[in-house]
């Protein structure tokens, strides 16, 4: 019985190494496999630079002379951080990621942003006649108002009355004086 103990031990140590010679067989067929195969296949990678993709708004397009207007970025692809440059068309600028800027005269203005990216990428994006400013209420506009009705009151005072002090009733004192400068937006009376 030992004996037979001893060849049972002896058989079971053989199936063990028949099944881990089987693995190493398996294994090696494999690796030739794969071998064979990769040394017959292209492999082809292509690198392109990520572009900088630039959108910007604004939250009002239309608006009074010294009212601000918001300006937001939208920025992707590229590599950050992100520098921006703005231009909004009145010969102001910025660095600021989303600025606030107030258009002090009317006019219809282009603005552009141009942002670079960590890699000197960069990208511009123009918008034609982008931001409208029409005439606004200033202090400036009421005073020179004022003062253009001041003066043709007393030149038409001064006027329709002669030397010796009598009212030429033929004079228009609605009429404005030719030396007073035409406001904008309003036409000269001609008379």
């Amino acid at each position: 019985m030992a004996t037979a103990t001893k060849t049972e031990d002896i058989l079971s140590i053989q199936r063990e190494l028949t099944t881990v010679r089987g693995n190493i067989e398996q294994a090696k067929g494999r690796m030739l496999y794969l071998e064979r195969t990769t040394s017959t296949s292209l492999i082809t990678i292509k690198l392109s630079e990520a572009m900088v993709d630039i959108k910007f708004s604004a939250d009002k397009v239309r608006l009074n002379s010294n009212e601000a207007v918001n300006f937001t970025s939208q920025i992707s692809g590229g590599f950050a951080p992100y520098n921006y440059q703005w231009d909004f068309g009145d010969g102001d600028t910025s660095i600021e990621k989303s600025p606030r800027h107030s258009y002090k005269k009317p006019g219809s203005y282009s603005v552009s942003l141009k942002v670079t990216d960590d890699k000197n990428y960069t990208n511009t994006l123009r918008r034609e006649g982008y931001i409208n400013v029409i005439g606004g209420w200033s202090p400036g506009s009421i005073a020179r108002s004022a003062l253009e009705r001041i003066y043709s009151l007393w030149s038409c005072i001064f006027r329709d009355f002669n030397l010796g002090g009598y009212f030429q009733p033929g004079l228009d004192c609605n009429r404005r004086s030719n030396l007073v400068d035409q406001l904008p937006g309003e036409e000269k009376d001609s008379g």
